[in-house]
């Protein structure tokens, strides 16, 4: 596979497809940061590599979730820090999909819309197709990414696989710029990982001041899978240990430990939950039937306190919410668009001035309207200053608020 195999077209729905966007020139976009009228915002940025999604966090940069690289760094780091998955078959074959590869067996995609990304990857050879789905929640209050996984079988006969899928490396909550860049060893001796109700919860022990006083750290950043068919989110089955699927390298070009032991003796293990940078991965043991799929739900995120998490995973899970809130995310970018509602002869011209206006919106804010003892007061929505990976000079700010 080469350059030369990469194509651009709109498809039907009007949105951008990339064939062997790997292979592509590179290039960085956004998710536009809009989390409604009632909801928190999480900013997220992706480039056209392996698994896209390079840096992601609240607020600003001060926040992060995922580390804010420029563009430059997002590239070149995005394989290695970035979303992971590692897939180990019955027989003993590893594969890790979604990385730059030359094998004519496997076509990758990437589908980008104005609300959600998408990519997919098919292994001929191992009759495997794998689909990420990528969009944020809205209108809830508190902020996360929605990571929607799903394995096809292709083949008849069932398929037996063990996965990993996640990150290799996320911050804990408390953290700033300073302490992400320049004492990253040190403000390691005070990151830790909470387990409740059997999933992570990930922040610094106490705020990291150089005062006498010590004080708590209020919220956490979060991360947890459940399955498309099941009510309820996976317990105990997380690795927060990087060391215990990489080994003592480092590095997270390999998982040596999955390939020698798999995931129970991983689950089983001893892993460390304080004092070193942490990862999130989901642990499955899976049993795909002929020519079926197996979808899970991944959130990513951040909230102020664990009693507003706690209700938030009672509702998100509830059968049908997801996807109701997908939608509803779908729902409220088309809103916005349909300011500038344009019918020509071109579909490419009209989609073009719906997202010209959502863009300037972002800039300039959405004006509402509030009505208060007879005046009229405007509010402007949704408006920040940019600061996308090419633009990483601006210092960005999305108010951890409503109407934000």
């Amino acid at each position: 596979m080469n350059e030369e195999k990469t194509r651009y077209y709109l498809d039907n729905k009007n949105r951008f497809v990339i064939e062997n966007y790997n292979w592509a020139e590179p290039f960085s976009s956004f998710f536009p940061g809009i989390g409604g009228k009632w909801g928190v915002p999480l900013w997220s940025y992706y480039v056209n590599r392996v698994q896209a999604i390079s840096s992601m966090g609240v607020r600003d940069k001060d926040n992060a979730i995922m580390e804010f690289f420029s563009f430059n760094k997002a590239c070149q780091l995005v394989g290695n820090q970035g979303f992971k998955t590692f897939l180990k078959t019955a027989d003993g074959c590893l594969y890790e999909p979604f990385r730059q590869s030359e094998d004519e067996k496997i076509s990758q995609r990437m589908i980008i819309s104005a609300e959600e990304l998408e990519l997919s990857e098919i292994n001929s050879d191992l009759g495997i197709q794998i689909t990420l789905d990528y969009f944020p929640l809205v209108n809830l209050p508190v902020a996360g990414l929605v990571r929607r996984v799903s394995i096809r079988n292709q083949r008849k006969k069932r398929l037996k696989i063990e996965l990993i899928d996640g990150l290799p490396l996320i911050l804990p909550f408390g953290m700033n710029q300073h302490c992400i860049k320049f004492i990253a060893r040190h403000i390691e001796a005070m990151m830790q990982v909470d387990t409740v109700d059997g999933t992570p919860l990930f922040r610094l022990k106490q705020v990291p001041l150089d005062i006498p006083q010590v004080q708590k750290v209020e919220g956490c950043n979060f991360y947890f899978t459940f399955l498309s068919d099941r009510s309820d989110i996976l317990k105990d089955s997380y690795a927060v240990d990087p060391e215990s699927i990489f080994g003592v390298s480092g590095g997270f070009e390999y998982p040596w430990i999955f390939e020698k032991n798999g995931i129970e003796k991983i689950l089983d293990s001893d892993q460390i939950y304080e004092n070193k940078t942490p990862c999130a991965f989901t642990l499955l043991s899976l049993d795909i039937p002929g020519d079926d799929e197996i979808v899970f739900y991944s959130i990513i995120g951040n909230t102020s306190s664990k009693e507003k998490l706690k209700n938030f995973k009672s509702y998100i899970v509830k059968k049908g919410i997801i996807e109701e809130k997908r939608e509803e995310n779908r729902r409220i970018i088309r809103e916005i668009e349909d300011n500038i509602a344009t019918v020509s002869s071109d579909k490419n011209f009209d989609s073009y001035c719906a997202q010209t206006f959502l863009d300037n919106v972002l800039r300039g804010g959405l004006p509402v309207v509030f009505k208060t003892q007879g005046s009229k007061s405007i509010f402007y929505l949704y408006s920040r200053k940019h600061g996308d990976l090419e633009r990483d000079y601006n210092h960005f700010v999305l108010e951890q608020t409503y109407l934000s």
